[in-house]
């Protein structure tokens, strides 16, 4: 077929359903003091939300101040990009997105550039197998009442020829993969198809069924992925709209909610302050986003991208279905007047990995890690972002991590942290044999005042929003500490400077502070008094520990055969939640509800049904 090369007019954008309203009203949940001092906790768990009476969480008190920043707004400038853009039809990825650019195109009124796209999508098949069922499968239902006769005779063909169904390598390719087979055997159950999900499972039911049981129950694999998450929402968007089996199309619907729930109680105004098992680039922006997190700023509201990548296409299947996320789980994405902590829970059943999550989030910025159970392997480890500091009000990178690289970036086992609010302390048991005899980090250019004290180990940075102190040493011989090659001009950095052989430990303080809680750098630093405050007698031991004083009095201890205490108490992993923050309750084997104000909507996961329930209380 011959293609011809065209650019699109901006037409006046019609919107052509309206806002289906879902701000069903919540209520707050109680919650404790952060611990204030050294005395007696009372309980076990350090990590909990601060007093109700220190939050505001009335829906018009959003921190994202303009409200005419609507899903529909978003929406528009999204559809005017995929839809003003030439489809570059030399690209050897062309039809992973061109579904998508079709989509764009029938929603703007552009039928027969539209079907031009989904002709060569046809013919061109990527060879990522599960992005181009996946995104056949959904604009052949989205959009086949204006296919010609020969177009969908093509998708029906396409999709019974095929004989990769079970091609997928992840989790993520599975579900998507899954998603075509088993509408596809939905629209023909009485044709033949040349390939299944797998054997046991031909239309993939039985994998869409466990995975959305798994999720409810353990959380994620691919946990907070801004870049995967796309994926996800993407998959189950399509089940929920076109399944005809009820019980998938019901609970792909409350998934898919779940799914925006997730990283709500993290979002920060584009910044995704969770760690990760799969995220790239590490350096960024705050509007810089990858394809999961273009959807979280489609649903949830924040800064506009910096630049629409072709990566945002995936958002587009959002912006013309008819679905609206309820209000109320927008306005938790955009309660950041006060600090809170928000926690979270992943685990990986294969391999029974666990993943403990905090985010100590501020109206300005976030500190967030992850640490995992004794002798948990790390799945994606290359892909990995185990801690990081973000901020706000920034055009430049704003994020801030160290880590021990699997190669040039990642994570790997020989680096366990602990964090206690807004600090993380760390230790690292690197192996001589190891190729990577070191760590490394990034001080992102933008601080408008430094203290260098690299060569002792200790370097402090103030961002304007936030204040950034770090500690990376290990011990010489003669018991001074060793610390780390930086420079004000550059952002990478590599410490220890020297590693005495035989000596691979390495310890971590890293401490945030937010406008307003020191007069300047120097005041911060004398406070976090890194020489005196940190225990580093045991550094190279088998296990090498340390402890650190914080800035509230709290005693900080960790050794790497992951013993974890704050305050000489033991983390309490068996009741760490799925989810929890001030408006979030969610603990591991119950209920997912959400509250705000009066307004109150919760999920009940039964072992035989799942259903929402949403209410108002009585003030």
């Amino acid at each position: 077929m011959k293609f011809i090369n065209w650019i699109f007019g901006i037409k006046r954008f019609k919107r052509l359903f309206s806002v289906i309203n879902s701000a069903y009203l919540l209520t707050i949940s109680c919650a404790c003091d952060l611990p204030k001092s050294l005395t007696p906790l009372p309980t076990s768990e350090p990590l909990t939300p601060l007093q109700t009476s220190d939050r505001l969480n009335t829906s018009d008190q959003l921190n994202f101040s303009d409200r005419l920043n609507t899903f529909e707004s978003r929406a528009e400038k999204l559809l005017a990009e995929f839809s003003t853009t030439n489809v570059d039809t030399r690209d050897e990825q062309y039809s992973k997105y061109a579904f998508w650019y079709a989509q764009a195109l029938f929603h703007r009124g552009e039928e027969d550039l539209a079907r031009g796209v989904v002709d060569l999508a046809h013919e061109r098949i990527f060879e990522d197998y599960s992005f181009y069922y996946w995104g056949l499968i959904d604009s052949y239902f989205r959009w086949q009442a204006l296919y010609s006769e020969a177009q969908k005779a093509k998708a029906k063909q396409r999709l019974l020829e095929a004989e990769v169904y079970d091609s997928g390598k992840t989790e993520n390719h599975k579900i998507m993969l899954a998603a075509a087979r088993f509408l596809a055997s939905e629209e023909w159950p009485d044709e033949e198809f040349a390939g299944n999900y797998s054997p046991d499972d031909p239309a993939g039911r039985s994998k869409i069924l466990k995975m959305m049981s798994d999720f409810v129950i353990q959380g994620m694999v691919e946990h907070d992925s801004p870049v995967y998450h796309a994926m996800y929402l993407g998959a189950f968007r399509t089940l929920a709209d076109f399944a005809k089996d009820e019980e998938i199309k019901y609970k792909a619907q409350i998934i898919f909610e779940w799914l925006l729930i997730n990283p709500s109680g993290e979002w920060l105004d584009g910044h995704w302050a969770a760690s990760s098992l799969r995220k790239f680039p590490l350096v960024h922006r705050q509007n810089e986003y990858g394809a999961g997190q273009y959807v979280l700023w489609l649903f949830l509201g924040g800064k506009d991208p910096a630049s629409f990548s072709v990566e945002a296409a995936y958002s587009v299947q959002h912006a013309v279905a008819s679905y609206r996320v309820p209000e109320m789980i927008q306005d938790i994405a955009q309660q950041r007047q006060s600090p809170y902590i928000h926690r979270a829970y992943d685990r990986w059943e294969g391999n029974d990995d666990q993943f403990f999550k905090t985010t100590y989030m501020a109206p300005e910025g976030a500190i967030y890690s992850q640490f995992e159970e004794q002798g948990d392997k790390l799945g994606w480890s290359a892909q990995g972002h185990r801690w990081g500091i973000v901020w706000t009000e920034s055009d430049q990178d704003s994020i801030f991590w160290v880590t021990h690289p699997k190669k040039r970036r990642g994570i790997t086992d020989y680096e366990q942290v602990l964090q206690h609010n807004k600090t993380i302390i760390g230790v690292y048991n690197i192996p001589a044999d190891n190729a990577h005899k070191y760590v490394i980090g990034r001080t992102p250019q933008g601080f408008i005042d430094y203290i260098d004290h690299s060569e002792q180990g200790a370097i402090y940075l103030d961002y304007g929003t936030v204040m950034i102190g770090l500690s990376l040493f290990t011990i010489a011989s003669n018991g001074e500490r060793i610390g780390f090659d930086w420079s004000s001009q550059d952002t990478k950095f590599q410490g220890p400077r020297f590693i005495p052989q035989g000596k691979l430990k390495i310890g971590l303080v890293a401490v945030a502070a937010f406008r307003g809680e020191f007069a300047n750098l120097t005041d911060f630093s004398n406070a976090l008094n890194f020489t005196d405050h940190i225990d580093d007698s045991q550094i190279l031991d088998r296990y090498p520990r340390i402890k650190y004083i914080d800035l509230d009095g709290n005693i900080l201890d960790i050794r790497f055969d992951r013993l974890l205490k704050v305050n000489h108490r033991d983390i309490d992993t068996q009741s760490w939640p799925l989810m929890e923050n001030p408006w979030t309750t969610y603990p591991q084997g119950g209920n997912l509800k959400l509250t705000l104000g009066s307004r109150v909507r919760e999920y009940i996961f039964g072992p035989e049904a799942w259903r929402i329930e949403t209410h108002e209380t009585i003030r």
